[in-house]
């Protein structure tokens, strides 16, 4: 990108400038902010893209569900077709709410999964429910709700303050915007990262006006087969495929256990209708197929085709992880701001 990159950089300032502003009358009041009578926590990230939100998301519903007996996840539905508010029974299409939610849902049967454009309407609608804690996913930049708990992530390999605002970079807003976090957790982390290496990321981390900072990485659980939930025998050779924003850290999970013949990378947020699937399943042949979480609630209305053209598909679930033993710590930093 080069030389264009430093002609982007005009466009880059007035953008930043402008989102300056958006914060500036959020911090005077200017724009009205809703404050629900449920407890709220945010996740988010400054870079366009992902960085974790979701599985982090995921990780917060669990280390609370002991505290709180009705817990709720509340996104935008990224991706969906539809308008206005939906709250799930996981009978619903990707399209129709959104791959991610839907995955939650999926995953989490019992857990209240509402999507809205509106967060200060959604937060409304789960007060109604006797919600007691909502988790925000993707509301870093969304304040017209307010929250207890801001929570900014950012990933191991594209630390944020390493970037600059769009369309010259990927960053959302200014960098000093990560002030506003009350906790920042860097995501996607080697699993044998050292502290030494930790200490320094905190220090740059730190003059970019974090207060608090810690770092999680990804665990693969056992691969299930999506349609009749039996098990994969490690080192087979199968073909990967992935619709992430950063497909690489999904086909190196797969890579390290199985034999990767084969990755088919899709965009992220990717539609899959009958004719992606028909052009995905013409190179397979017959084998095995692994996926994303993400995709297997796409894939999975596809299960006639699959079993006729003899492939079988499964799904490698994954999950979030404080590194260095600090879950304790941190949800003890979490409930200090929950109980003010």
């Amino acid at each position: 990108m080069g030389l264009l990159k430093w002609f982007l950089w005009p466009l880059s300032f007035v953008y930043g400038c402008v989102m300056w502003l958006r914060n500036v009358c959020f911090n005077m009041g200017i724009f009205q902010v809703y404050v629900s009578s449920a407890k709220v926590i945010s996740v988010g990230n400054l870079k366009l893209g992902g960085s974790g939100k979701t599985p982090f998301s995921l990780f917060l519903i669990e280390l609370f569900k002991s505290d709180y007996e009705n817990i709720a996840y509340l996104s935008r539905g990224y991706g969906r077709n539809t308008k206005g508010l939906v709250s799930l029974n996981g009978s619903e299409t990707p399209n129709a709410v959104g791959d991610e939610a839907l995955m939650v849902k999926q995953k989490q049967k019992a857990l209240n999964v509402v999507v809205s454009a509106s967060r200060v309407a959604g937060a409304k609608f789960l007060e109604k429910r006797g919600v007691g804690l909502i988790v925000l996913d993707d509301a870093f930049q969304h304040r017209f709700l307010d929250r207890e708990i801001n929570i900014l992530l950012t990933e191991y390999n594209d630390l944020f303050y390493k970037d600059w605002v769009v369309p010259m970079g990927g960053l959302r807003e200014w960098k000093c915007a990560a002030n506003r976090a009350s906790i920042c957790v860097v995501t996607k982390c080697p699993k044998n990262l050292s502290q030494a290496s930790a200490k320094l990321i905190k220090i740059k981390l730190f003059k970019r006006g974090v207060h608090s900072v810690y770092f999680s990485s990804l665990m693969y659980d056992q691969p299930l087969n999506l349609f009749n939930k039996s098990q994969l025998s490690e080192g087979v050779e199968l073909t990967a495929l992935a619709g992430l924003a950063n497909n690489n850290t999904f086909f190196e999970a797969v890579g390290s256990r199985f034999k990767l013949s084969r990755s088919i990378s899709l965009s992220d947020h990717a539609v899959i209708g009958d004719k992606q699937i028909k052009k995905i399943l013409n190179k397979l042949g017959k084998g095995i197929l692994i996926c994303t979480e993400k995709d297997a609630v796409k894939l999975s209305q596809f299960q006639e085709i699959f079993e006729k053209k003899n492939i079988e598909l499964f799904v490698l679930p994954v999950r979030a992880y404080l590194l260095f033993d600090e879950e304790r710590i941190f949800k003890q930093e979490l409930k200090k701001y929950l109980k003010t």
